[in-house]
């Protein structure tokens, strides 16, 4: 894609938000009957319905389940298929390209070897570690020789009563609800103690320990500073010699030089016999500035 430097601020949000509406009409609105109920009302049956305990929202939830913030790309009929149904693959929502199969939800118990057990949702594995969330929304980092026994269930997490357990017009007002979430809102994100703020990402090149961006710090430069070379390091690092007499020292003569003066340090002349010039001779040189760091003197 080529930059278009000759779009003014303005110009370049008009095309975020036409983008944004193409996602959230074709993309985002799969095919289907509009929910039917009051959002409003289905966030309160969110919440009291223990929802948030795995799914977050907003920024605010559990992490064991997917993030619903953008929920209503599966569409108002197949968010009700998943509440009643938990244990029934998702469809995938409508996307470019050939369609994705529906993974069905697994669920993993890990019985380690000191006798704990961990059930949980698998975030990622390798050959030699697994990573669980756990029903206790904590991220489990688990050697795999660790682990004494695991269980591969083809069965959701999610309660199953849901069918029975709600009434009727609380399962349709969830389900409005959901299907009213088309993207995360920023704004109403939470920023806990401790958190990562717009400040300390300004910032980054303070704390370079924390790690704040994948580009070093907020101007995307992953180079150090180097901030630890002071006026001292460079007396002691480096001196001037003055040009105009084309001194040129070999590599005999400042090993020769420093066996001289015994440290391995080099003198701070140039040895006389060792000097050469370009077009004067050995006597006409004159000897090399004095190094300014007293160490060397």
């Amino acid at each position: 894609m080529t930059p278009h430097r000759e779009l003014n601020d303005q110009q370049t949000w008009q095309i975020v938000s036409h983008i944004r509406s193409l996602a959230g009409t074709t993309r985002g609105t799969p095919a289907g009957a509009p929910a039917v109920g009051d959002a409003a009302a289905g966030a309160a049956v969110f919440a009291r319905a223990q929802c948030v305990t795995c799914h977050e929202i907003d920024g605010v939830g559990g992490i064991v389940g997917p993030d619903l913030s953008a929920a209503a790309r599966y569409g108002a009929e197949a968010l009700r298929r998943k509440i009643v149904d938990p244990d029934r693959a998702i469809e995938a929502p409508p996307a470019q390209g050939p369609p994705r199969p529906a993974a069905r939800p697994q669920t993993i118990t890990a019985r380690l070897n000191d006798g704990r057990s961990i059930r949980g949702v698998r975030r990622a594995e390798d050959t030699f570690t697994l990573h669980l969330i756990g029903l206790d929304n904590r991220l489990h980092l688990l050697d795999k020789s660790a682990i004494a026994e695991l269980r591969v269930e083809n069965v959701s997490v999610m309660p199953h009563d849901f069918a029975t357990r709600l009434p009727a017009t609380d399962m349709a007002n969830l389900v409005a609800y959901l299907a009213s979430r088309r993207e995360r809102d920023a704004s109403r994100v939470p920023v806990r103690a401790g958190g990562v703020t717009a400040e300390r990402l300004a910032k980054a090149v303070d704390e370079p320990q924390n790690a704040l961006t994948y580009w070093g710090n907020y101007q995307s430069t992953h180079y150090s500073p180097l901030t630890q070379i002071t006026t001292w390091c460079r007396r002691r690092w480096f001196t001037q010699i003055d040009v105009s007499t084309r001194i040129t020292w070999s590599t005999a003569a400042l090993r020769d030089a420093a066996r001289r003066r015994g440290d391995g340090a080099p003198t701070r002349q140039a040895p006389p016999t060792y000097a050469r010039s370009h077009g004067k001779s050995a006597r006409a040189v004159p000897r090399a500035r004095e190094l300014s760091s007293p160490a060397y003197r």
